[in-house]
């Protein structure tokens, strides 16, 4: 009797674990699996219109919303009950595609779309729960989607609620710098006592004000009433959006008396804060207007003075720094700001931005260091650390260092910068090595690449340090050791049934070689080449060594496959057309 009762407890139990884990799992937003074209056929199956996450790898706000959003049950209950929702990474697969279709321009894009496939409305940005989900439900109201609204006013609906609702649906979305120009004309159309409501005044401090416009002789007019609404620190930080805004307009023109009219506005309107924002002012201007030199000036004042213990900003600059600097000392200064901003809070964007820098200044070996760090942090992120290791293979070009990280971390490389890029990367890489090797007339580094080739390719070790070898007596100059390399691997080692080998050390033979015998068997390379795999680059070798052999004849039948080759392969081949007016100008 005890061992049933302890048995339907613990079946009771189980039980309860299995819904209680089910109840955690289907918590958030259940994002639909598969093709755009079955996202559409399941949107008009269950009769819901769709919800899409257009999102960037890099996008932090939208690793933010993946993260702190989608997954609330709030959040789910509602989007599962009203959308078919799906999340996209609009630089991938069907992404650009779908990003071009919907004109999206910033991450996150939250589109809402009928199962036709048509926007009908749409957000940016990142959002608490409680705004999404009223986002989610402004997107079902046709009085406040944005493209029903966007259509009405440029057909000539010019009525008050409809001029709120669009800039407010412009506020929320891509839109939201031109959103004031609407505001200002709801705005224009209100009485006094509607100026002074609640929401008037929320949407002057909300949406984005242009300097010259009603919403701001509106704040100015009533600046008191504003700061006992909302605080004096809100509405001086209002102000500033607005000289911004000046500025911003005054560097496409580069009106340098528009930005000095803003930094006197600030001085007379908020004169504790001046100095600060009008240093900020200057640095915005003179990187809009390429100014470097003002922008280093008025960036070192700023930095040094304000920003100093503001992690983002630092790194903010010193990626500007990294981007516009040649000299040396402004990089160095950067540097230190990087490593400040790394020291207040170390993340993959700081690490990146520092290796950088450091490439920048040829310092190969630190930067070698930092690159590393930085892809340590975005993995601990959970983030695509794609540019840095572009960088790294770069450093690794121009100093040599870092094949062996490079080669050991191979796949990770692949899923980054892609695998035909990476394989031809690392391969580029390794000849750099062994032609830098070669130059040097240093034996002892071509060894350690071929070891590092045997450690990480074992089954194409024997080919593959073959030709790093012939590459290295090439660089050299090292003709004797060439020839006797070349023959040994071919002939002896397997090398007859590596169609490239071949060609490479028959077109080897060709440029450098006058011994008829040594070019008689680069001939027989390069014909088991072409025998092997036909392709442009074999069979213009063969018509080369042809052609030096004085074998007029087969030259031109094979320059003539080449060039034919060449069409279908989409390759230029100067050389080959230029072999051929050679050979046809000669006497028959």
């Amino acid at each position: 009797m005890l061992m049933n009762s302890l048995t339907k407890l613990f079946t009771m139990l189980l039980l309860f674990a299995c819904i209680n884990t089910y109840a955690q799992e289907s918590e958030g937003i259940d994002f639909f699996d598969g093709s755009w074209e079955e996202v559409l056929a399941e949107a008009q199956k269950t009769n819901k219109p769709i919800f899409l996450d257009a999102y960037a790898s890099w996008c932090k706000p939208c690793k933010m919303m993946m993260k702190k959003v989608f997954p609330q049950a709030s959040v789910g209950e509602y989007f599962n009950d009203n959308y078919v929702s799906v999340k996209i990474d609009m630089e991938k697969g069907e992404g650009p595609e779908l990003a071009k279709k919907y004109d999206v321009r910033v991450f996150p894009t939250f589109l809402f779309i009928n199962s036709q496939g048509e926007a009908l409305h749409k957000a940016a940005g990142f959002q608490e729960p409680t705004d999404f989900v009223q986002i989610g439900q402004d997107a079902m109201d046709v009085n406040k989607q944005y493209y029903a609204l966007k259509a009405k006013y440029e057909t000539g609906d010019k009525s008050p609620t409809l001029l709120y609702n669009y800039a407010m649906a412009m506020y929320n979305s891509d839109a939201y710098y031109q959103s004031g120009e609407v505001a200002d004309e709801y705005l224009k159309q209100l009485g006094k006592k509607d100026l002074k409501s609640k929401q008037t005044m929320d949407m002057v401090m909300d949406i984005p004000v242009a300097h010259d416009g009603f919403a701001a002789q509106l704040l100015l007019d009533k600046r008191k009433k504003y700061v006992k609404e909302y605080t004096a620190e809100k509405v001086d930080n209002k102000l500033l959006g607005m000289m911004k805004s000046k500025v911003n307009m005054a560097a496409k023109d580069n009106d340098v008396t528009a930005l000095k009219e803003a930094t006197a506005f600030l001085s007379e309107n908020v004169p504790t804060k001046a100095d600060k924002w009008n240093t900020k002012l200057k640095m915005s201007f003179n990187q809009q207007t390429e100014n470097w030199e003002g922008f280093a000036e008025a960036a070192t004042t700023f930095v040094e003075k304000y920003a100093m213990d503001d992690s983002e900003t630092l790194n903010s600059i010193a990626w500007t720094f990294y981007e516009t600097m040649e000299d040396n000392k402004e990089l160095q200064k950067a540097v230190k700001w990087a490593d400040r901003s790394i020291e207040l809070e170390k993340n993959y964007y700081n690490t990146d931005t520092k290796a950088a820098l450091l490439y920048k200044m040829g310092k190969h070996e630190e930067a070698l260091a930092a690159a590393k760090v930085a892809i340590d942090a975005a993995i601990a992120e959970e983030m695509e650390p794609k540019e840095t290791r572009d960088l790294l293979t770069k450093i690794t070009y121009d100093s040599g260092l870092g094949l062996d990280y490079i080669l050991a971390n191979r796949e990770a490389f692949a899923q980054s910068l892609g695998d035909e890029k990476a394989h031809k990367t690392i391969k580029k890489l390794m000849y750099n090595a062994a032609y830098r090797a070669g130059k040097d007339k240093n034996m002892e580094a071509l060894q350690s690449t071929l070891a590092l080739v045997n450690k990480h390719y074992p089954k194409k070790a024997a080919s593959t340090s073959a030709s790093l070898t012939l590459a290295y007596y090439e660089n050299a100059g090292d003709w004797d050791q060439y020839v006797s390399t070349a023959t040994a691997y071919i002939e002896n080692d397997g090398g007859m049934d590596d169609w490239n080998l071949l060609n490479t050390a028959a077109w080897g033979f060709f440029e450098n070689i006058e011994d008829k015998a040594l070019l008689e068997k680069a001939l027989v390379w390069a014909t088991r080449s072409v025998e092997l795999d036909k392709n442009y680059y074999n069979t213009d070798t063969k018509a080369a060594l042809h052609f030096k052999l004085g074998n007029n004849q087969e030259a031109l039948m094979a320059a003539k496959m080449a060039l034919d080759l060449a069409a279908k392969e989409g390759i230029e081949a100067k050389e080959t057309q230029e072999l051929m007016k050679k050979l046809e100008n000669l006497e028959p």
